[in-house]
C-alpha cells in the first residue's frame, strides 16, 4: 500500500505536522529508533482516521474472517495535547499492564497494536496484543510488512469486536427493523457511520 492511500485526508490531524525535530525528541524520549516507513507516514498525517483501512491475517483464532478494520493510527503527540499518541506509550503501558520495549501505535484498552523491541532495537515486529485474553501475537516481521498486509475497504462494512476478542459484522443483511434490535452500544456504533454518511439516525425499540 502507497503512503498516500492510507489516511483519509478529509479529516483533520490528531497532532501538528511533523517535523525532523520532533521525531528526533520522540526517539531520543523513548529511548529508539521508529521505523522510516513509519515517520514518513505520518508526515503525510500526524494521526487519526485512515481511508477505511483494513488488516489481512491468516490468524483465524483472533480475526475470523482473516481480517479487521484499523480506523485510527497513533501520531507523535508533545507536552501540550491531551489526545493519545505514540509518546502515550508509557502511561498506557502501565495502565494496561503491557509488556516492556513496546510502542503503542493504535488499539483501544481491548487490544493493542504496538512496535515490538524485546527481540531488536533496530527493526522492531509488529505484534497484536490483547491484554485479558492473554494475546500476544506478532502480526508483521517489520512495519514495512504491516504496511503491505494492509488495503483499503471498499465494502465498508460495520465492525465492532467482543469481551472475547471476536468480530461481530453488521452489512447489508441487516434491515433498519433489525439494526433497532441491536444493544444501545451496537447501534451507537451504527449510528455514528450513518451520521458520517448522511443517514438519519436509527431509533431502538423500547421493550
Amino acid at each position: 500500500m502507497r503512503n498516500e492511500d492510507f489516511w483519509d485526508l478529509t479529516r483533520p490531524a490528531t497532532f501538528k505536522n511533523l517535523t525532523e525535530e520532533l521525531i528526533s525528541k520522540a526517539e531520543k524520549e523513548l529511548n529508539l529508533q521508529l521505523p522510516k516507513q513509519l515517520t514518513e507516514l505520518l508526515k503525510i498525517k500526524n494521526g487519526g482516521t485512515t481511508n477505511n483501512i483494513i488488516l489481512h491475517s491468516e490468524n483465524k483464532i483472533v480475526w475470523v474472517d482473516g481480517w479487521y478494520e484499523i480506523n485510527e493510527l497513533y501520531g507523535i503527540n508533545d507536552e501540550n495535547s491531551n489526545d493519545l499518541g505514540i509518546l502515550s506509550t508509557s502511561y498506557l503501558t502501565a495502565e494496561w499492564e503491557l509488556p516492556e520495549k513496546q510502542v503503542i501505535i493504535t488499539g483501544n484498552g481491548n487490544w493493542w497494536i504496538t512496535l515490538d523491541y524485546r527481540i531488536s532495537l533496530q527493526e522492531p515486529t509488529v505484534n497484536w496484543i490483547e491484554p485479558e485474553a492473554e494475546r500476544d501475537i506478532v502480526i508483521a516481521k517489520n512495519f514495512t510488512e504491516f504496511i503491505n498486509n494492509l488495503s483499503i475497504n471498499q465494502k465498508e462494512e460495520i465492525l465492532d469486536i467482543d469481551t472475547n476478542g471476536m468480530i461481530t459484522i453488521w452489512e447489508d443483511f441487516l434491515n433498519e427493523d433489525e439494526l433497532k434490535e441491536l444493544s444501545i452500544k451496537e447501534l451507537n456504533f451504527v449510528n455514528e457511520r450513518r451520521k458520517e454518511k448522511g443517514l438519519p439516525e436509527i431509533k431502538k425499540n423500547c421493550p
